[in-house]
């Protein structure tokens, strides 16, 4: 039992690292989806198991997905790895004579979920690169939700800002240029399938 509590602990702990200290709906689906998206089966079950407890012990009525086994496919035949994104990003110096702005974009997309709309309205002042946190706000809903991305995206993000001023968006990416370079990127690579920005 103690072992058991133990377990169930540090993996509340390690969601509320990801989380930075917060609980909602949206938070548990996104840590769910990137455990998934590692491929870390008995993480997300154990975490699964660890949230039953804490629904029970907090009186919480947080949404409990499934459990998971290795059997069922992990990622979407049309979604790409990290892995592969590696792989892409390791291709882009070939394709881009600066591959500097592709490659953040792609991470972007990848890391955070975002669409694309939404980073063509991104500010940087809805960044907060401390905390690793995006600012989404619809215009048509007036609901805001935060997105969170990893340290070594920030970074990334820093170098950028230091490096151009912020003119279109945070980013500087219009529609056009974020087509141009897919579809550069899919006549060089001969990749399994059409890459687009849903495919990140």
């Amino acid at each position: 039992a103690k072992t058991t509590g133990r377990s169930y602990f540090y993996q509340l702990k390690k969601f509320f690292d990801f989380s930075k200290n917060e609980i909602n709906q949206e938070l548990l689906n996104n840590y769910f989806l990137s455990l998934l998206n590692a491929k870390k089966i008995s993480t997300f079950n154990q975490f699964r198991q660890s949230l039953v407890v804490y629904n029970q012990f907090a009186k919480t009525t947080f949404d409990i997905p499934k459990s998971k086994t290795i059997d069922v496919p992990l990622v979407d035949d049309l979604s790409i790895t990290e892995e592969e994104l590696i792989y892409i990003i390791s291709e882009l110096p070939r394709i881009f004579s600066d591959s500097f702005h592709p490659e953040l974009i792609l991470k972007i997309l990848f890391y955070t979920g975002i669409r694309k709309s939404e980073l063509f309205n991104l500010k940087r002042e809805d960044i907060d690169l401390e905390n690793g946190e995006l600012q989404i706000k619809n215009t048509k809903t007036n609901y805001n939700r935060k997105v969170f991305f990893p340290k070594k995206l920030a970074s990334s993000m820093r170098a950028y800002f230091a490096k151009e001023p912020e003119k279109l968006n945070a980013f500087n990416i219009k529609d056009c240029t974020l087509i141009s370079w897919f579809e550069q990127i899919n006549t060089q690579l001969n990749f399994r399938i059409h890459l687009h920005p849903h495919s990140l």
